[in-house]
C-alpha cells in the first residue's frame, strides 16, 4: 500500500547463514540465532522507506530495539493466542523455542514477551480481529498522524 521496500529479517538470517532457520537452531541452537537476528537487523539501521517483518523474539534484545526505534514506527501485530496455534500448528519447520509442545511454547513466550512488546510498539493490531487491509490502513494512518500528513 505504501510502495516501500519490505524486508523480513527472517530472510535476511537465512541468506546471511546460507540455510533455513529450522537448520540453523537444530545445528546452532536459539542463542546462535539470535546473533544471526542482531547482524541483520544491524544492517537495517540505514534503511528508509521500509516495512520491517521481525519475528516475535526481536524484542527480546533491546539492542535490536535500539537499532529499529528512532527511525522506526514499531507495530505489535497480536493474535488470539488460540489463533496464534492455529496458524502455527500447520509449520512442521517452526522450531519451538522454550517448551516440548507448540501450545505450551506459544502460552510460554507470549507472557514473556507481552510486556516486551508494551514497551516498543507505538500502536498494537489485532490480527484475530482484522484483516491484512484493515491493519494495513491502521498503520498508514498512524504513519500519517506522525509526519503531520
Amino acid at each position: 500500500m505504501l510502495g516501500w521496500q519490505y524486508v523480513s529479517t527472517d530472510a535476511l538470517i537465512e541468506e546471511i547463514c546460507s540455510r533455513p532457520i529450522p537448520e540453523i537452531v537444530k545445528g546452532e541452537g536459539w542463542p546462535a540465532f539470535r546473533q544471526y537476528e542482531r547482524q541483520a537487523i544491524s544492517g537495517l539501521k540505514d534503511i528508509e522507506n521500509a516495512v520491517i517483518d521481525c519475528g516475535g523474539g526481536v524484542v527480546e534484545n533491546a539492542g535490536n530495539m535500539e537499532i529499529l526505534l528512532p527511525a522506526s514506527l514499531v507495530v505489535w501485530v497480536d493474535a488470539d493466542e488460540g489463533d496464534i496455534f492455529k496458524r502455527l500448528s500447520g509449520d512442521e519447520n517452526r522450531p519451538l523455542l522454550n517448551q516440548l509442545n507448540l501450545r505450551q511454547d506459544i502460552e510460554t513466550n507470549y507472557q514473556h514477551r507481552q510486556p516486551l512488546y508494551r514497551k516498543y510498539s507505538k500502536i498494537k493490531v489485532n490480527s484475530s480481529n482484522n484483516s491484512v487491509d484493515e491493519i494495513c490502513k491502521m498503520v498508514i494512518q498512524n504513519l500519517e498522524k506522525d509526519s503531520g500528513s
